[in-house]
């Protein structure tokens, strides 16, 4: 698939790195982040071709599997399609899929920072992403718009909900953050699972930022065609985090064993947010705590 894009001619003094090897000296690296000085000892190829080797084959790579494993949504239809999926994901993590990715903001930002020069919020706010508008939950009456769902670390938005912050909070916020925190679990496993299978993300990837980037591509298309194809293999049940309702008690997954704190948290800074953001979130509250209830929240939301 990718051969063509990566193939080499010989020269008359130099024999050319074979797109197969290509491939090899790429996969290892993403997989272990080892140093090209080491890539270099074990494929025997100089650290100064593997420097261009690799932002050479994750571009091949994300070009060739992008449009069939890593499909962006571009109209109502196809988002209202991902928030229809989205429960199933909940349940059952194994089927989550990145779709959308950015990089590139220094990593001792703050929240704001991040979402501020994330090209995802200016879409959202200028509404040329085509996210469907809103729309009654299950059983409400009311009608909510489509959100993202954060931490603490972003800042409460109408389309970007965080939990209620701090300790001493009433059972219905607390039930609330719960909830919300279930559904978050989805990208926190995925974020694990990447990590731990793709271990260049377990360090710095030390490079400028347009090699980062495509690095950072070619894992994503990788983890979601992996994903696809191979999930047992790849992201089998105990390497992820998950609820034993029945027991009521929080599994821990084993991706947790694989983390270096590569992947950390962003600087919170506390900030006011807009009352129609407010609003929406008391909306989802009262959904949680009524219509939209389940019977095992309230002894979850102990364990959280």
């Amino acid at each position: 698939m990718i051969q063509p894009s990566i193939s080499k001619t010989d020269t008359r003094m130099t024999k050319a790195v074979t797109p197969q090897e290509r491939l090899a000296i790429t996969l290892r690296y993403l997989a272990t982040g080892e140093t090209q000085t080491s890539l270099s000892y074990q494929f025997r190829v100089s650290q100064n071709l593997i420097s261009l080797i690799i932002p050479e084959t994750c571009s091949a790579i994300y070009e060739a599997l992008q449009p069939i494993y890593m499909r962006i949504p571009r109209s109502q239809e196809e988002w209202r399609k991902v928030s229809q999926d989205f429960p199933q994901f909940v349940e059952l993590s194994p089927l989550f899929r990145s779709i959308r990715w950015e990089a590139g903001t220094n990593g001792r930002a703050s929240d704001g920072g991040v979402w501020n020069k994330c090209k995802l919020k200016e879409d959202i706010e200028y509404e040329e992403i085509g996210i469907h508008p809103p729309a009654n939950l299950p059983n409400y009456d009311i009608q909510v718009p489509y959100v993202i769902v954060g931490d603490d670390a972003f800042p409460l938005q109408k389309y970007l909900m965080n939990p209620y912050p701090g300790n001493d909070q009433s059972n219905e916020k607390h039930i609330h953050n719960y909830r919300l925190s279930r559904a978050r679990r989805v990208s926190e496993n995925a974020f694990g699972i990447l990590s731990s299978r793709f271990q260049v993300f377990n360090k710095p990837i030390r490079t400028c930022p347009e090699r980062a980037n495509m690095v950072i591509q070619a894992c994503l298309v990788l983890h979601n065609m992996l994903r696809t194809e191979s999930r047992q293999d790849y992201s089998p049940p105990e390497l992820l985090d998950q609820e034993d309702i029945q027991r009521r008690r929080m599994v821990v997954g084993q991706w947790h064993d694989h983390q270096h704190n590569a992947l950390g948290d962003l600087q919170v800074i506390a900030r006011r947010p807009k009352r129609d953001a407010m609003q929406v979130r008391d909306l989802f509250c009262t959904y949680f705590n009524n219509e939209g209830s389940v019977p095992w929240q309230n002894e979850m939301a102990l364990l959280h």
